[in-house]
């Protein structure tokens, strides 16, 4: 008897493992399948803006630097209609698209600068922007690669009354002009010390009377102080020597030119 109870007991735990499970509990579902992946196109390649023939590029590079040159002149005239007039050209340029990509972001420094040159309401202001168009043109041909055909320079004149004494300083700043567009170090070197090797008398300034000998005597010290302190100058700092040359050997031709009072210039 007891063994078949025993029996029966075993045969109930073994219905009972078999049975199905209670609804209650959740049942586990597969994650969905992903969506079939879009196709792509295929990206279109990068094509580079195509440049101007180098000839080209180098004829009007050229063409700016002599605008720039032009500019210079007039500011050491004293003529800023005559400054505005010569960089209209560089100041109402459209913007240029077709450049190296090294070249790109100089010559829009010079435009910029041309323009300040435009709105310029002084000779200081005229002064520092040519100075800094010619600085760029030299940043640029140092990142081009380029170097720049000069002239042979010559020796100095030497300085011996008044006219002599003025050609020495065109010479001077000429040389110091090739330094910045060059860019060029021995002729930078060798402006600053023709300058600044010959100290001007007021009396070698001028042969007119009548004018204020002591005002130019300052500007002649100032001019020489300017170069001796260019004999050393770092690349950066050279344009602000030379807008502050411009503009005081422009304030001395300004007071040796002046007519004698009670006269009236030509």
């Amino acid at each position: 008897m007891l063994h078949t109870a025993l029996i029966a007991f075993s045969l109930a735990l073994v219905v009972g493992a078999c049975s199905p499970k209670s609804s209650t509990e959740t049942p586990e579902v597969a994650p969905p399948a992903p969506p079939p992946a879009t196709p792509t196109e295929p990206a279109e390649p990068e094509v580079a803006t195509p440049t101007e023939d180098p000839a080209a590029i180098a004829k009007r590079m050229h063409e700016h630097l002599l605008i720039i040159g032009q500019v210079k002149d007039a500011t050491i005239a004293g003529d800023l209609g005559r400054i505005k007039e010569a960089v209209r050209p560089l100041a109402q340029a459209a913007e240029q698209t077709t450049l190296p990509d090294t070249w790109t972001p100089h010559v829009r420094e010079v435009d910029l600068q041309a323009k300040r040159v435009m709105e310029a309401s002084d000779l200081a202001a005229a002064a520092r922007g040519v100075s800094l168009m010619a600085e760029r043109c030299g940043s640029c041909h140092v990142d081009a690669g380029a170097r720049v055909a000069l002239a042979p320079p010559g020796e100095p004149p030497a300085a011996s009354g008044t006219s002599a004494h003025m050609l020495r300083h065109q010479w001077a700043l000429d040389r110091l002009w090739e330094g910045l567009v060059g860019p060029d170090d021995v002729r930078w070197v060798a402006g600053a010390e023709a300058l600044a090797d010959a100290p001007l008398r007021p009396t070698d300034a001028t042969d007119a009377k009548d004018v204020n000998i002591a005002e130019i005597a300052r500007l002649a010290d100032a001019a020489h102080a300017l170069a001796a302190t260019a004999r050393q100058a770092a690349r950066d700092a050279r344009a602000g020597l030379y807008a502050d040359l411009l503009v005081t050997c422009q304030g001395c031709h300004t007071l040796a030119t002046r007519a004698p009072a009670g006269t009236t210039s030509p």
